[in-house]
């Protein structure tokens, strides 16, 4: 008897194995929950780039119910075929998506569309949970606005080189396609009720004023290019016509004398063949502008941004000509843009401050946005220094409240960023 209850008391103490069962069991749940964790966060990516598609369908398929000339049908495919190349430009999770449904009120002039989307679990697949599904939805609806744009347009000699996306192509071959296809966007051919019209400033080392260089430069100019201000007016959109508030031209050719953002040594002036393009709403006459671009040239993106601004400043009323001439800031139902893209950092000017390019950049941005002008800004294969110029230069989107900045390494990238840009000029609002 004392044997029995003995060996019943050390089994008793024996606690050994089911510790080790518990350990189990607790290092299987601890790894179920770091699973869970690393899926839930895939989930919200995948959702943010679903949402971001979404809302880039929804607003091409509400501008082409504004233009007309479509069937339901027809905006049904065009928004599922603009919803997969933006799903496709995103990073891969596996993520795969049906049940897309798009519905039109015509009465409201809304388009709402719904999707379901599937997130393929990793680690939370231990616990039988292999897709983690969720519905999105996106609605958009639109008002008829005019469009002022001023295209500023890098034509460096960077542009020769082919884009990190592929293909072979030289980026000012695909800039040509992408700038193309844009203008069908905001100039369709079946006619647009709003009043469109884009200005086109290219740049590299110097803009090039065409006709207008004698007047803003009060004679200066002899190639037919000019560089920036010397004035306090380096900063602003002021009428050039007044004494001293002329631009300037380069007073040496040889050489430029900044180094900006880090740009090692002297850079040689260039004078670019493509002339500034004011306002126009002749498709022809853009796409004509675009087509004869020669690449050539360092960076001087601060010129191309003033431009930009200049072609939508009523300040300048004085040199456009008369179909060109922008409306007064304020304007109802009317959307003042500048889209500016570069490849490249902002490397050449013509003052010895350090970083004078730059900072010219971002402050004449910034006093255009005090105006009421929408800045968009595009990376094309961009460095880290020039994206943070334009992420600086951008806009907020008065929806996500992120800059209106761009990252493109592709024409078909490229090609997206310019469209999604065109949608939103027509002030199509994403509503939920």
């Amino acid at each position: 008897m004392n044997r029995l209850n003995l060996l019943h008391s050390r089994l008793g103490r024996d606690q050994n194995g089911s510790v080790a069962i518990m350990f189990g069991f607790a290092i299987l749940v601890f790894c179920v929950l770091i699973g869970l964790g690393i899926d839930g966060g895939r989930t919200i990516v995948s959702r943010t780039r679903t949402a971001e598609a979404l809302d880039a369908a929804t607003l091409a398929a509400t501008r082409a119910l504004m233009i007309g000339g479509k069937s339901d049908s027809a905006i049904t495919q065009l928004a599922f075929e603009y919803f997969q190349k933006n799903i496709a430009n995103g990073s891969p999770l596996g993520v795969t998506h049906d049940d897309f449904h798009l519905d039109i009120n015509h009465s409201t002039k809304t388009v709402t569309i719904t999707v379901n989307a599937h997130v393929p679990t990793t680690f939370a697949a231990i616990s039988g949970v292999t897709t983690i599904d969720y519905p999105t939805s996106a609605q958009a609806t639109f008002n008829v606005n005019d469009i002022e744009l001023g295209l500023v347009l890098d034509i460096t000699g960077s542009m020769n080189n082919a884009s990190s996306g592929g293909g072979g192509k030289s980026k000012i071959s695909e800039l040509k396609i992408a700038a193309g296809k844009m203008f069908d966007i905001l100039l369709p051919d079946a006619g647009s009720p709003s009043d469109t019209r884009i200005g086109i400033a290219p740049f590299s080392a110097a803009v090039n004023a065409g006709p207008f260089a004698k007047d803003v430069s009060h004679g200066k100019s002899k190639d037919g290019c000019v560089v920036e201000r010397q004035s306090t007016n380096m900063w602003t959109d002021a009428d050039p016509m007044p004494n001293n508030e002329q631009l300037e031209i380069a007073t040496n050719k040889s050489v430029n004398f900044d180094d900006t953002e880090g740009g090692a040594g002297n850079h040689p002036y260039y004078c670019p063949k493509a002339p500034v393009l004011p306002l126009t709403s002749d498709k022809n006459a853009l796409k004509a502008e675009v087509n004869g671009f020669n690449a050539g040239g360092y960076t001087a993106g601060h010129l191309g941004t003033a431009w930009g601004w200049y072609l939508v400043s009523p300040n300048w009323n004085s040199i456009w000509p008369a179909g060109s001439v922008p409306k007064p800031y304020g304007t109802k139902n009317l959307v003042k843009a500048i889209l500016v893209m570069t490849d490249g950092i902002y490397n050449t000017a013509y003052n010895n401050n350090p970083d004078f390019a730059s900072v010219q950049a971002v402050a004449l941005c910034n006093n255009a946005k005090a105006q009421g002008v929408v800045v968009y800004t595009v990376g094309f294969t961009a460095p880290a220094g020039a994206e943070a110029t334009l992420t600086a230069c951008a806009s907020k989107d008065p929806i996500t409240g992120k800059p209106n900045y761009y990252h493109a390494e592709s024409q078909g990238e490229l090609e997206v960023a310019f469209s999604d840009i065109a949608n939103k000029l027509g002030l199509l609002r994403v509503s939920q």
